[in-house]
């Protein structure tokens, strides 16, 4: 059996998934817009102050550079350390949406399985 995209079980698991995702922003929304400090912070964040001041692009500890720049590019953007947890928070539902659409992929992989004759995908 194989599902359509238009049949019940499809429309319903789109509307779960929008519901999930209603639900999970709304609980970031309520969180406080401002970014908590770690052990470490300066290590991501003070590569990214330092190339946006003019001193350079100095990783702490030989971290990964592309981390610092998403941080660069995010506070060049927003002007503002809230925005890095706006940022982040967005890209959190987004990969929520690309966890689902894995799972219809690799669940429409095995077409005729009991998942899928179940209307679990």
């Amino acid at each position: 059996m194989r599902i359509r995209p238009g049949t019940l079980v499809s429309v319903v698991s789109w509307a779960v998934l929008g519901i999930v995702l209603l639900i999970a922003a709304g609980a970031r929304a309520n969180i406080p817009p401002f970014p908590l400090a770690e052990y470490d912070t300066w290590g991501w964040l003070g590569a990214a102050t330092g190339w946006l001041g003019g001193d350079g692009f100095h990783e702490t500890f030989e971290r990964e550079w592309l981390y610092g720049a998403f941080l660069a590019g995010v506070l060049q953007w927003s002007g503002s350390f809230s925005g890095i947890l706006i940022v982040q928070q967005a890209l959190g539902l987004v990969g929520g949406v690309l966890a689902f659409l894995t799972w219809r992929i690799w669940a429409a992989l095995f077409v005729g399985t009991w998942w899928v004759e179940a209307g679990v995908s």
